[in-house]
């Protein structure tokens, strides 16, 4: 099957021709994660006596199942809301377990201290990304989009301590405080959760003293480890079922991957039908 082929299926939805949904078993979410993504990325599985490994190969499975046996946007897409609606089901989870629901988070509506830095994710977060920015109001859209070709170039040479420093905000926050692709957001931005909104504002304010704390090792353990914990795993897990799909994999730098797709529209098409369209974006 030639690439134009390729896309016009993955245009258009058409099975990709298994027989049945396949069964995706703990074994084979290991087995794929050792022998593919170590080349590839994603970071090798949790070890047989890592409390992880369930989340991992839970989050492996129903991402597989989910997929079934189309490779269309339509189907990648109901397995990625698969996979979060997974990942907050898993934190929530191992939050009883850490806390006893005994501590809450600050984390809330318009505070938005933590979306001042540079945010990598992975080509199925990206993915994802942009097919929920595609459902939104065109004016909201394209609001979006202008403050991705605005941000991206003036921050392209800033390394991340000086990314921090700017208070470059993300291109996905709205004036408002909200983000325009909550429900799709990279699970390394799930994770970011504090317990003291102040040390957030200490840390927002403070960016060169809150990083030397941080190579010290002495900033206030407000951070939930739970979080961590599950979002990581579940990540894992989705990304070595994607990766089985034939999904391409890329740990790429958010910003510069959407400003890759916005003037390009069929990009997504491409990227199911094994372009590296996102290399560009690509860190390491």
């Amino acid at each position: 099957m030639n690439r134009k082929e390729r896309r016009r299926q993955a245009a258009q939805g058409i099975s990709a021709g298994a027989a049945g949904t396949p069964v995706f078993s703990a074994g084979d979410a290991l087995g794929d994660m050792v022998g593919r993504l170590n080349r590839g990325g994603g970071g090798p599985p949790p070890a047989e006596n890592d409390p992880r490994r369930a989340l991992f190969e839970a989050a492996a499975a129903r991402c597989w199942n989910a997929l079934g046996d189309r490779r269309d946007l339509a189907a990648f897409r109901r397995a990625m809301r698969v996979t979060n609606g997974y990942a907050e089901e898993a934190y929530a989870l191992a939050r009883r377990v850490d806390t006893q629901g005994s501590v809450k988070n600050a984390c809330g509506i318009g505070c938005t201290y933590c979306c001042h830095q540079r945010v990598s994710a992975s080509s199925y977060e990206v993915a994802a990304i942009l097919l929920d920015l595609g459902d939104l109001p065109r004016d909201r859209r394209e609001a979006v989009f202008q403050r991705i070709r605005d941000i991206v170039p003036r921050t392209a040479n800033l390394d991340d301590q000086a990314f921090r420093a700017a208070h470059h905000a993300c291109p996905l926050l709205d004036p408002d405080g909200r983000c325009a692709a909550y429900a799709s957001r990279p699970h390394g931005c799930r994770a970011y959760l504090s317990r003291d909104r102040e040390v957030c504002r200490w840390i927002f304010d403070h960016p060169q003293e809150a990083e030397a704390k941080r190579q010290a090792n002495a900033l206030p353990p407000v951070f939930d480890d739970a979080a961590r914990f599950a979002y990581d795993a579940a990540l894992h897990g989705a990304v070595a079922a994607f990766h089985r799909a034939g999904l391409p994999y890329e740990h790429l730098e958010l910003g510069r991957a959407l400003a890759l797709a916005v003037d390009q529209p069929d990009i997504l098409v491409r990227w199911l039908t094994g372009e590296p369209v996102f290399t560009p974006a690509r860190i390491g």
